[in-house]
């Protein structure tokens, strides 16, 4: 029995809102049929109660008016025999008394009809008599004869009439039960309604206000700082699923919590960097400049001259470094101009050719002969192309196949096969040109794909990567009203990043932060000018 409870119990808290109020619906339906249709069937048999009483009361006064008909009659009879009344009463009566039998009931008031019958059939012959004069015969006849008829019709109109006027009384004591019992079986019915009412009404509280309560309570501890509180939301599915999302959105604001703070750690990173780039290249510009005034002074077979040329390429190695920092770290704005895709794919591609090569990895290019021109930044977009040629050669550690693809395709990614660049070009609004770069490394788990643009997410190693790579990649195609799409069989399938651009559109400049280097970068601009000036490289 427990059981059983248990698990019907379990099925209402599997009921969705939806259910959960269909069927509320449906037991009040229910309810309210139900006290409807035992109101109309307590009033239909209240009714044939007090119809019945009706008829019963009403046969009680016609037998009432018989007897007294009949009493008016025999003294009519009685007068007649005395001679203080004449035929023509005894007519009179002998009719009401006809009419008032008429109104009985044929088959209750058989016997007295017949009883009348023979006490008709007596006046007549005792009307007879007198009209006769023989009035003798007629008083002896009314007495032997006529007045036992009288008594015996008495008697059965009284017995008749007090059957008649108890059945009244017992339909009017019955019809005034059912009435009663109608009244309390209806307050039943309405406290049973009010009851079943507030019982779902309580048990759609607890089921959805109370746990929109708790969001409501877990929302006022997000607003206050808490983001650690865990949410066990109780209910209907939807509102189970409700909870689950926020708590998910709790996770999610923790997380990106978290990452604000790595992020302006990073910031803060990107300023010390700044600073120790400005402090490395004043002393490295003045090295250079003693390094270059030693080796004009050396003469060409001089053996001091192999040790000062590699000190010379070593401090401009780290000048270098220091100059792809800056260059990396700067965010100037977008100007977009008419540019040719492939031109800057193969501007990425050349920046990595030596380390593709020293990795094993093959180079496959399938080209689009002529591709229509795109409106881009063409730094921003050398910028997506390197990190994701960069991306692809480091799933492929052991080596591999990296293949670069250029094509011009539709809104749905189908080729656009035997249109000329022209006839592209002329109906841009769903013709783009996409650019793809495919590896057969490590591949991505599909559980991972959705988490791939978020900022600070990264398979790999620590000091590997920042996870920022595909972020600002995609915000940079965003900003060419471009898509960044990506495709993977899953682990050890490889995977594919395409670029979508649409062709020859013009696109509102899009103004980035003002990274924290430019100031830097111009002054090491200038330092660089005068060094050059005074001999320096």
């Amino acid at each position: 029995m427990r059981a059983a409870a248990s698990s019907l119990f379990r099925r209402l808290e599997d009921l969705t809102l939806r259910q959960r109020l269909v069927g509320s619906f449906l037991l009040m339906s229910l309810l309210t049929a139900a006290m409807g249709g035992s109101f109309i069937w307590s009033s239909w048999a209240l009714r044939d109660k007090t119809l019945d009483a009706e008829r019963q009361r009403a046969a009680a006064g016609a037998l009432a008016e018989t007897l007294h008909r009949f009493e008016n009659l025999r003294r009519t009879v009685d007068g007649m025999i005395l001679g203080s009344r004449d035929e023509n009463g005894l007519e009179l009566e002998r009719e009401g008394l006809s009419l008032a039998l008429a109104r009985l009931d044929k088959e209750e008031a058989a016997d007295v009809r017949s009883s009348f019958a023979a006490i008709e059939a007596g006046i007549v012959r005792v009307r007879d008599l007198l009209d006769k004069d023989r009035r003798r015969e007629a008083a002896e006849m009314m007495e032997s004869v006529l007045f036992s008829q009288m008594d015996r019709f008495r008697g059965d109109l009284n017995r008749l009439h007090g059957s008649k006027k108890d059945d009244a009384d017992r339909s009017w004591r019955a019809s005034r039960d059912l009435a009663r019992k109608n009244t309390v079986f209806s307050l039943l019915l309405v406290f049973s309604a009010i009851l079943s009412g507030a019982g779902l009404a309580l048990a759609l509280h607890r089921s959805v206000s109370r746990p929109l309560a708790d969001l409501e309570e877990r929302a006022r501890a997000l607003g206050s700082g808490d983001w650690q509180t865990e949410l066990s939301v109780q209910g209907p599915p939807e509102v189970r699923s409700l909870g689950r999302t926020f708590q998910e959105m709790s996770r999610s604001l923790a997380r990106l919590q978290s990452q604000v703070l790595q992020l302006d750690r990073v910031a803060a990173a990107g300023t010390l960097a700044a600073g120790v780039a400005h402090e490395i290249n004043n002393p490295l510009t003045g090295i250079l400049g003693q390094v270059q005034l030693a080796l004009e002074e050396l003469g060409p077979g001089d053996p001091k001259r192999e040790r000062l040329e590699k000190i010379e390429s070593a401090a401009q190695r780290c000048r270098r470094i220091v100059r792809l920092l800056l260059d990396f770290s700067r965010q100037k704005e977008l100007a977009f101009e008419s540019a040719d895709a492939g031109g800057i794919l193969d501007a990425a591609l050349a920046l990595c050719e030596s380390q593709l090569t020293s990795q094993g990895i093959g180079v496959v290019q399938k080209r689009r002969k002529e591709l229509p021109r795109i409106p881009a930044s063409p730094s921003h977009l050398e910028q997506v192309f390197l990190n994701l040629i960069q991306n692809a050669s480091q799933a492929m550690p052991r080596g591999g196949t990296l293949t670069l693809e250029t094509a011009a395709v539709n809104e749905e990614g189908g080729l656009l096969l035997g249109m000329t660049v022209r006839e592209i070009s002329e109906s841009y609004d769903d013709h783009f040109i996409q650019v793809s770069v495919t590896d057969t490394g490590e591949g991505i788990p599909r559980e991972n794909i959705p988490k791939l643009f978020d900022p600070f997410f990264t398979t790999r190693p620590p000091g590997r990567g920042t996870g920022l790579g595909l972020t600002l990649s995609l915000g940079i195609v965003q900003a060419h009203r471009g898509r960044l799409l990506v495709r993977s069989g899953g682990p050890g399938k490889g995977a594919s990043f395409s670029v979508r651009l649409p062709v020859e559109r013009l696109a509102p400049d899009i103004k980035v932060t003002q990274s924290p280097f430019e100031d830097l970068e111009k002054r090491l601009d200038r330092f660089d000018e005068r060094g050059l000036e005074s001999g320096g490289v």
